[in-house]
């Protein structure tokens, strides 16, 4: 005899049915979850656009090692500083950096360039400059003393010869807002700077030894407590930044540093809670550090803009470079004419 209970037939196919659509929920509520952590990782605008972040960010722009080219660089002719303010344009809320080496290496360039260029900086709102050693002499020997620019450096400032050192300030703390679509948060950003060790400046002798910048750093360090994001911009060798870093006398969240680097294909390296960025030389290109804040951490990260042929600025800073190009080729035009008129005497006491 069988006792088993009969079953209604149309139970079979209604819980087929019910668990199909479980699984679709689950699967559509899968894709929504991951896709919203997507996007909130990856989409941030470089118009510096907030509308289209679910996370809170900001951008820091970068540049070290113009040393005084206004003009495109290289053969490539990426760069110049007209390209640099037309992209400049593109952002509504930054932070923009130089980490030094702003100046020629030829004097008489400088002479008729350095004044332009720190105006030209100036009116792009640069925020703080690294002044370096080799910036410091070439502004002391021209004589150029109404400066523009905000220069910050932690060494440099103890023996800086006389109007450079009140120029100098051996910190700085900037209001910083980070936005998203829904709210936006202000935060502060603390800055100090590192020059170098390669060149001397008459009638003083300055050479820093790592001690040196330690004491220096430790004593900016107190300072820049205040920071929700600390930043050095820095300019020597990379052996001694990385030596800087690990020894901790100053926790830097960001350095921005013109120094001689491993071969990164994306100009950016991660030693422990600190993230250095290299900008590319001769101002090639625009730094962007996308700086990200979520559950109350920070994190940067970098992409090298290329300001090439397709963008130009043609207003005020196209204006001051014209009038650059002027003064220099004046100049020139005077250098020549000094050089002719020596040949001139030579052969005229030779014909004698």
């Amino acid at each position: 005899m069988n006792n088993e209970t009969p079953q209604n037939p149309t139970l079979k196919p209604l819980g087929v049915v019910l668990i199909i659509f479980a699984v679709i929920l689950f699967l559509a509520a899968e894709g929504f979850y991951f896709s919203g952590r997507f996007k909130s990782k990856n989409e941030t605008d470089l118009t510096g656009d907030p509308s289209k972040s679910r996370i809170l960010t900001g951008a820091i722009l970068c540049t070290a090692d113009v040393t005084g080219y206004y003009e495109p660089a290289g053969c490539e002719r990426f760069g110049s500083l007209t390209r640099r303010a037309a992209l400049l344009n593109h952002f509504k809320n930054y932070l923009y950096l130089d980490a030094g080496h702003f100046t020629s290496d030829k004097l008489a360039r400088n002479k008729a360039v350095a004044p332009f260029m720190e105006t030209a900086y100036a009116l792009m709102k640069l925020d703080a400059m690294n002044l370096t050693k080799h910036d410091m002499v070439n502004l002391y020997k021209i004589q150029h003393e109404n400066l523009l620019l905000d220069y910050v450096s932690a060494n440099l400032r103890i023996q800086a010869p006389g109007y450079l050192k009140n120029c100098l300030r051996p910190f700085k703390l900037i209001p910083f807002r980070l936005t998203c679509r829904s709210s936006t948060k202000d935060i502060r950003v603390g800055i100090t700077g590192i020059t170098d060790n390669e060149r001397q400046i008459h009638p003083a002798d300055l050479k820093f030894t790592v001690e040196d910048i330690e004491q220096s750093l430790k004593q900016v360090a107190p300072h820049l407590e205040p920071a929700d994001i600390k930043i050095l911009l820095f300019n020597d060798s990379f052996f001694k930044l990385e030596q800087l870093i690990r020894d901790k006398h100053i926790r830097f969240d960001l350095v921005i540093a013109r120094a001689t680097v491993p071969d990164l294909i994306n100009r950016m390296l991660v030693i422990g809670d600190t993230t250095i960025v290299f900008p590319d030389e001769y101002g090639r290109t625009l730094g962007y550090i996308a700086v990200t804040r979520e559950k109350n951490k920070y994190n940067f990260g970098f992409k090298a803009l290329i300001p090439g042929m397709g963008t130009r600025e043609d207003g005020i800073i196209a204006r001051l470079v014209h009038e650059m190009e002027m003064g220099f080729d004046d100049m020139n035009h005077n250098t020549n004419n000094n050089n002719n008129q020596n040949e001139n005497q030579a052969k005229t006491k030779n014909g004698r």
